[in-house]
């Protein structure tokens, strides 16, 4: 692969690192860099979305994949820390002219944060200038294309005049959910479900002996019975009952649907509500739960 391409492809990944950061950790360990004081003219130095938590995971991120620019790791960790030190140069620029944090200006955006660290690899790698102009004129508008697509996907407001703050996990979740997964990779996509529940939760209870009795206690499904007197209610509601099917689970375990059905088959009611949790998911095609549910609604 020609040095350009790999520099380029490494300041992509620099500057994705905090954004990822910010999909797994939302607002979490988001310390400002500037630790939000005020410049001369009584506006934010840098603003709240450059933190100390993207710096370090940007720098951490670069020397992971050090080789792709040669055997030196500190070479990596500099260039990753000119990158930043470039992406706080733009954003000092934009706030001194008033433009609210997270707004995207075109080249000013991208200009700083590929020039530093490529003038600082052509040092090492014997870059031309030429090469150099080509890294900055692949970078920016790939970079652009990429922060607007993100931005898009993850911040968008799903109507004009949106009450509420619109957060990357959830976002990316809810956007995630409505497109099919691909196939045997669809648990990577969801990371932060994957890790909890795949990796810790499952591992932790396999390793303790609770998996196989946490999977028996709720097979174990029980039918619990309440009564409420209401002194007001109409006497055409006098022993109405009401079956209140709740936390499903449908596609978690198999035989689940199975084992409702035959405890349904014995009770009497007269209305049924259905409440989620329908499904064990988060993300992927809800049609396998939607089949249990069609097995389970005619014995209701």
């Amino acid at each position: 692969m020609p040095v350009v391409a790999k520099i380029v492809i490494f300041l992509l990944w620099v500057n994705f690192v905090p954004a990822l950061a910010n999909l797994i950790w939302g607002d979490r360990f988001t310390t400002p860099v500037d630790g939000g004081l005020l410049w001369f003219d009584k506006r934010p130095i840098f603003g709240p979305n450059k933190t100390i938590r993207g710096i370090i995971l940007s720098t951490l991120g670069a020397t992971a994949i050090f080789p792709l620019l040669g055997p030196i790791w500190w070479l990596a960790s500099i260039a990753a820390l000119l990158a930043m030190a470039g992406d706080l140069l733009s954003s000092f620029i934009k706030r001194r002219f008033n433009l609210s944090s997270g707004r995207t200006v075109v080249v000013l955006d991208q200009i700083f944060e590929s020039l530093f660290p490529a003038l600082f690899l052509s040092l090492f790698l014997s870059l031309t200038v030429m090469q150099v102009a080509i890294i900055l004129l692949c970078f920016m508008p790939v970079s652009f294309l990429g922060s607007f697509f993100w931005n898009y996907i993850t911040y968008r407001p799903p109507q004009e005049n949106y009450p509420r703050i619109i957060r990357s996990p959830v976002r990316f979740r809810e956007w995630r959910s409505c497109h099919t997964p691909l196939a045997r990779w669809q648990g990577m996509l969801n990371l932060t479900s994957f890790l909890s529940n795949q990796v810790c939760l499952t591992s932790f209870f396999k390793m303790t002996g609770l998996y196989e009795a946490g999977i028996s206690n709720t097979l174990n499904v029980q039918v619990e019975e309440k009564t409420f007197y209401l002194p007001t209610l109409p006497d055409a509601f006098d022993h109405f009952r009401i079956l209140l099917l709740t936390d499903l689970h449908l596609d978690g375990l198999e035989n689940l649907t199975e084992i409702l059905i035959e405890k349904l088959q014995a009770i009497d009611v007269d209305l049924c509500l259905i409440g989620g949790d329908i499904r064990m998911k988060t993300y992927g095609p809800i049609a396998p739960c939607l089949r249990h549910l069609r097995r389970l609604i005619p014995h209701i």
